[in-house]
């Protein structure tokens, strides 16, 4: 007949600890997965040229006569 000891419960507690950590690290991996290729479905504008961005309010130096 077998017996448990106090360690082997907590060996066996360990051992459930630990499973349960790889399924959340699992899932939380799972999660980030998706948000990355969210983000790169995502279209980035290019940045405006520094020409479109103030040509409205005065003119550059090359421009005056």
């Amino acid at each position: 007949m077998a017996s448990f000891s106090t360690g082997d419960g907590i060996a066996v507690a360990a051992f459930l600890l630990s499973a349960y950590a790889t399924w959340k690290t699992y899932q939380f991996n799972e999660k980030q997965k998706g948000l990355i290729e969210s983000q790169e479905r995502l279209v980035i504008p290019p940045p405006i040229s520094r020409r479109q961005k103030w040509n409205f309010l005065v003119p550059f130096p090359e421009e005056v006569p």
